[in-house]
């Protein structure tokens, strides 16, 4: 968009948490739809399900138009029960997710795997990478469109305006 890019990061490239990740990008909310409904509404879930399915959506547009070889793939994600919760938490779950507008989100008797799940939510077209190699395709198509990376770079705050501060 004709715009100077900048990019600061604490520390160095792709390191703290990113490290560790499974990789797996989800719709699915580990503090539960249905919870999150109760505290900040049917609008805050609508919201919450929209930007994780975005942010899925993005990041397999930018793999394939940079052709980031990062093992980007598209499956099913399976909610299971905790260990002592009942069959009403998932149904619960289910029912807020489609008043998120996840509406294929289903209920399943047992995942397809090789031990017994029980039933399970099944939430389709999930993704699943290696965040490390995606980074790196990404430091590099930003590196190759003139942006900056300043890593180990810390910033106490930032100013909009033209120039942008950064305080550090």
């Amino acid at each position: 968009a004709g715009k100077a890019v900048l990019v600061l990061d604490d520390g160095p490239l792709a390191s703290g948490m990113t490290r560790m990740t499974t990789g797996h990008l989800t719709n699915m909310l580990d503090d539960r739809y249905f919870e999150l409904e109760k505290v900040h509404g049917s609008g805050a879930i609508r919201v919450a399900a929209d930007s994780h399915t975005a942010a899925i959506e993005r990041i397999g547009e930018i793999v394939r138009d940079e052709g980031i070889d990062c093992d980007f793939a598209r499956l099913d994600g399976y909610l299971f029960l905790a260990e002592g919760d009942r069959r009403s938490t998932l149904e619960k779950e289910l029912a807020a997710s489609h008043r998120a507008g996840l509406k294929d989100v289903e209920l399943v008797e047992r995942g397809p795997f090789e031990w017994q799940t029980g039933p399970c939510l099944r939430f389709p077209r999930q993704g699943q990478f290696h965040a490390l190699k995606y980074l790196r395709g990404l430091a590099e198509a930003i590196r190759g469109m003139g942006g900056r990376l300043f890593c180990d770079s810390h910033a106490d705050s930032i100013e909009g305006g033209v120039p942008v501060l950064v305080h550090v």
